[in-house]
């Protein structure tokens, strides 16, 4: 029966640290990754910033994918990013005090006041104080569990035999811990399962820094898998594990068990245990902040050295890791999106090169760009499809990601199916466009780019105002366009067929550069805020253009997109 205790609080211990981070999300409606980014100035500052990320993400896993993101995004450097991952691990041991200070009693009410407000609430700030009220309660109910079952625990025989062992060959405990710490990776739900073993008698007090100690390297561990895809990500996770590393061996080398638990004998058990995991947390701080310069040159050498930028860039941005938090996961996702943007850009160049220079070859892989596109949409909608609960603002960008992605793979067909053709058909026939016209398709490509400039700063800064300038950017270009059509028939000549041949791969090349910016604000119409509703325009069928040539003449065009409308 104790097993089952032990497995059962061990479980809801799980179970609430991570309804509390979600919680935690819902309550900050997405915002904290944004906020880091904008509050790490200098080493003080992002020190502070991580303590608190550290309160309000009680995960080092999300912490350290959290991290890894924004160096990997150059938003920080990895010497600013370290004080931040240094402030979280001080930050997360909050929630193991408040588990110490054994409020069983008062589970109950807590769950009572969750479920109310986050059942029966609508406003989403208020469910996520109720989701907070109920993971609170989980954990409460979980100690209880821990206890109970360890005081059936010590009852039995065979565990004198075991801790005699453990008493003498504590490391096992570091074992142990740190094996659970990777598996749970949570060192705030190892240290409670720790919290409840000792209040119930089963973990003796000499044991406390081992158990601690191994927590903490078994998360170093965990930090330093989930930072492998960015070189400076990596250089940060070393200096982690290799801090706490330094501080386990001189606090098993030069301080005596003993001294601990003087140190920590006017306190009730479980609040030594979490007290030693904050003092912990704090040591390591201080010396993995007292010289970062030192520690990064000695990585960048001997560890994690430089590497072409070319070898850097990953082959997906796609972290599954970092599901578990879909704020995070969408900072994935965002990233994603972005090297998707380039891919198409690319693309584009690619053909217009072909175009200016008259030379196929540089468009010879058009084909295969685009099926690469196409493979990279499949990903990030399977990616984002694999996202759980989420609160109003990831819910809005994750719809806008959705769209945004399906928009780039649409214009990856345009230029490969209507603008690559059109220029194939340029190159064979051996005809070039007049001056007039020419100008206007290279004045046409340049705004274009410039589109692709703005949507990469809509989707990085993720603002109604971003969303506004490249709506604002595409209407301007539609009533370009337009003109530009009035203008090229006004001076096109009745009879001549080379001109009408050349006229026609005008208008397709036109048409078709104006698809591709109307395509990238599609995103930005789904991009629903207060400021948008005001001002957002309602997407109508196209109307008939009364000067558009006759179907005899475009009757070889794409036929418009009824979503580029």
């Amino acid at each position: 029966m104790f097993l089952i205790k032990l497995a059962a609080g061990l479980a809801l211990i799980v179970f609430g640290v991570r309804f509390l981070r979600k919680g935690l999300d819902r309550l900050l409606d997405g915002q904290l990754i944004v906020w880091l980014e904008k509050t790490t100035c200098n080493r003080i500052q992002a020190l502070a910033s991580g303590m608190v990320a550290g309160v309000l993400t009680p995960s080092s896993t999300a912490l350290s994918l959290l991290s890894a993101q924004i160096v990997g995004n150059g938003k920080a450097n990895a010497e600013k990013m370290l004080a931040v991952l240094m402030g979280a691990n001080i930050g997360m041991t909050v929630l193991a005090n408040i588990a110490a200070l054994q409020f069983g009693n008062y589970a109950g009410v807590l769950l009572c006041l969750g479920v109310i407000g986050f059942q029966f609430a609508k406003l989403e700030w208020i469910r996520g104080v109720g989701q907070c009220f109920l993971s609170l309660g989980f954990i409460f109910v979980a100690m209880n569990f821990l206890k109970e079952g360890a005081n059936d625990f010590i009852s039995s025989q065979d565990v004198n035999v075991v801790f005699g062992v453990l008493d003498h060959h504590p490391y096992l405990i570091c074992v142990i811990a740190a094996i659970l710490a990777v598996l749970l990776q949570s060192s705030t739900a190892t240290v409670c399962m720790g919290i409840g073993l000792a209040a119930g008698g089963v973990l003796p007090e000499s044991l406390f820094v081992n158990w601690i100690i191994g927590t903490n390297i078994g998360l170093g561990f965990t930090s330093l898998f989930v930072s492998r895809t960015n070189v400076e990500a990596r250089r940060l996770g070393w200096v982690n594990l290799l801090a706490k590393i330094m501080v386990s061996v001189l606090i098993t080398a030069l301080v005596p068990a003993k001294v601990f638990s003087v140190a920590a004998a006017s306190l009730p058990v479980p609040q030594q245990l979490a007290l030693m995991h904050t003092a912990f947390n704090v040591v390591v701080a201080l010396v993995a902040l007292a010289l970062p310069h030192g520690w990064l040159a000695v990585l960048k050498r001997i560890l994690v050295p430089d590497t072409p930028y070319a070898e850097e860039q990953p082959k997906t941005f796609l972290n599954p890791e970092a599901l578990e938090t879909p704020s995070i996961a969408l900072a994935h996702a965002t990233r994603e999106a972005l090297r998707m943007t380039d891919a198409v850009k690319v693309m584009l160049q690619n053909v217009w090169a072909a175009h200016t220079q008259k030379s196929a070859g540089q468009a010879k892989d058009i084909r295969t760009q685009e099926d690469a596109i196409d493979d990279i949409n499949q990903q990030l909608t399977l990616y984002l499809s694999g996202l759980g609960e989420m609160n109003r603002f990831d819910r809005k960008w994750h719809f806008t990601l959705l769209s945004y992605s399906n928009e780039l793979e649409t214009i990856g067909d345009i230029i490969e199916k209507n603008l690559s053709g059109t220029v194939g058909k340029e190159l064979v026939e051996s005809f070039s466009l007049n001056p007039e016209d020419e100008a206007a398709l290279n004045s046409l490509n340049q705004k274009t780019l410039l589109q692709f400039d703005l949507a990469v700063g809509f989707v990085t800064a993720r603002e109604t105002i971003a969303a506004q300038k490249l709506v604002k950017a595409k209407d301007e270009i539609n009533a370009w366009c337009l003109a530009q059509k009035k203008i090229h028939y006004e001076r096109l000549k009745p009879g001549d067929t080379r001109a009408i041949s050349g006229s026609l791969c005008f208008l397709d090349m036109l048409e078709a550069l104006r698809r591709i910016c109307e395509h990238l604000s599609m995103a930005a119409y789904g991009f629903e805020s207060t400021g948008m509703r005001s001002k957002k325009t309602k997407v109508k069928a196209p109307r008939k253009d009364p000067l558009t040539l006759p179907t005899a003449i475009h009757g070889h065009s794409a036929p418009e997109n009824p979503q580029t409308s």
